[in-house]
């Protein structure tokens, strides 16, 4: 099967493995989206910059605190070793990069403000360039409840190169209800050592690379006895459809209760999609089973080589009827 992107271009998927032919698929529509523009702009115009690919990747999770007026909010930063430049020092590559995180509260006045610069060091100089390999940093910081926009820069120390990115978080009172429960974090993996769990936490939210599935972390706080919580994940799609479910009951061990949850392999196709748990004492020391909390939380599905500004792989195969002719579009679809 081939078809045409311009008379320079053309694409035959018909001998190449089910790997080849969807890496081929995908740089077929990029290079569409880039040389017919005309096409995409009603749908890109009001967010210009989909196809850049982020420089780093940060998330905000709001937990209880110890200081009861206040909740702790867990800041992790992300920047893929690609980003950075290292340079020889010794017999290890080194790069450093600086990091500046601002608050700002519902009035645009500061409310924190935050500054520290990440050393990475490799022995390996294959390592400095792989794509897998990144540097994670996290700083807590704790804040009363409300909205507030987080900024974060970073820095390259060495190229200079800089990036930016923006994100709103409502920060939740967790003393407020007999029964509430944190934000919830998307964890790769999960692996025990002895007593103590080792987890590799999600910052860029896309959980499409992770065939077996992926965890979710969250906290459970209660007043309530009870010697077990029930849980119930929900699952749902940009078109707020339900696509998955599964309910478990884990044990509970007081007023804080850490709780992993794993969601299984979705084989659902590329998109954004909203996580939700719903938590509820039970048990027989559960006085109030009546008693309930839920959160929930944004994650994506997508293939690690596909533009950023398709978010519906459909319309981004219907685009190229433009190019391909119909006996190639229906292979194309299958």
């Amino acid at each position: 099967m081939c078809f045409y992107i311009n008379s320079r271009f053309i694409f035959c998927l018909t001998s190449m493995s089910k790997t080849t032919k969807r890496r081929t698929f995908v740089l077929a529509i990029s290079l569409l989206s880039l040389m017919h523009p005309v096409v995409l702009k009603a749908q890109n115009q009001t967010r210009p910059n989909l196809d850049a690919i982020p420089t780093f990747f940060f998330d905000a999770i709001s937990f209880s605190s110890e200081q009861k007026s206040k909740s702790r909010v867990d800041v992790y930063l992300q920047v893929p070793y690609e980003e950075l430049r290292f340079v020889k020092d010794g017999e290890q590559y080194v790069a450093r990069y600086d990091v500046t995180l601002a608050v700002y509260a519902p009035d645009r006045k500061l409310a924190q403000d935050r500054s520290w610069t990440v050393e990475v060091r490799e022995k390996d100089f294959t390592q400095t360039v792989s794509s897998r390999q990144y540097s994670l940093t996290q700083r807590g910081i704790d804040l009363e409840a409300g909205e507030y926009e987080f900024v974060v820069n970073m820095q390259d120390q060495d190229s200079r190169r800089n990036a930016q990115l923006r994100r709103s978080l409502l920060v939740t009172d967790f003393g407020k209800d007999s029964v509430s429960v944190s934000d919830i974090m998307l964890v790769n993996r999960v692996t025990t050592d002895g007593e103590k769990r080792k987890i590799v936490p999600n910052i860029s939210g896309n959980v499409g690379h992770l065939a077996d599935g992926f965890f979710l972390f969250f906290e459970v706080y209660s007043e309530v006895p009870s010697d077990s919580i029930s849980l119930v994940c929900r699952v749902f799609d940009s078109k707020k459809a339900q696509v998955y479910q599964r309910e478990e009951t884990q044990a509970s061990v007081g007023a804080k209760t850490q709780s992993f949850f794993k969601v299984e392999n979705l084989s659902l196709p590329i998109g954004a999609y909203m996580v939700t748990m719903e938590v509820q004492p039970t048990g027989t020391l559960a006085s109030k089973p009546t008693l309930k909390a839920s959160t929930s939380r944004l994650f994506s599905i997508r293939w690690s080589d596909i533009p950023f500004s398709i978010t519906d792989l459909d319309k981004a195969v219907d685009q190229m009827r433009y190019v391909a002719k119909e006996s190639e579009m229906e292979n194309i679809r299958s």
